[in-house]
């Protein structure tokens, strides 16, 4: 399981902003094939994926990782790169158990209101399997695929794992 947070949920009243990450705007947009060579790649800083959050922790030459960030009038952009042997694709029912499958998991508050996204769409917790769907948590408290909020395309080279996402950008009052 990779997590970006690309914005940190909380549910204080006033929450401070943490490793805030200057992002380039783009002109054109990622073609979305998983390989990274776009113009807005080129112009991006890479930032380490180095937070583990579940389980014991991993030895770098098990798994490491690192990711991107673009935008646009209408999207945002993110490119995610994976280093691990062995990613886990379990379960073909994209609503069962996908928290144990890999997968990339992006969190979006997109106003930096410090919303729950936990069955409040404030905010989202995207999990982007390997099959390119996207599951969370619907209010309601059952999963749903949010396939129209988030494009995906991936690639793999070896151990080396690419995934390219393009996310719709949206605020609290057009959800689901």
């Amino acid at each position: 399981l990779v997590v970006v947070s690309l914005i940190g949920c909380s549910s204080k009243t006033h929450k401070e902003d943490h490793q805030l990450l200057t992002v380039k705007k783009t002109g054109t947009a990622p073609s979305l094939d998983g390989v990274g060579m776009d113009n807005c790649w080129n112009l991006a800083t890479w930032h380490p994926l180095d937070q583990n959050w579940l389980g014991e922790a991993y030895a770098y030459e098990d798994f490491n990782g690192r990711y991107k960030l673009s935008w646009d009038e209408n999207y945002l952009y993110v490119l995610v790169e994976i280093t691990d042997d062995d990613l886990v694709d379990n379960y073909e029912d994209p609503l069962k158990l996908w928290w144990d499958d890999d997968c990339v998991e992006v969190f979006v508050d997109e106003d930096n209101s410090g919303g729950l996204h936990q069955f409040d769409h404030n905010a989202y917790a995207y999990h982007i399997a390997m099959d390119g769907n996207v599951v969370d948590l619907a209010p309601d408290r059952e999963p749903r695929l949010y396939n129209d909020q988030v494009r995906s395309a991936r690639a793999t080279n070896e151990n080396q794992k690419n995934w390219e996402l393009e996310i719709y950008k949206h605020n609290d009052t057009n959800i689901d």
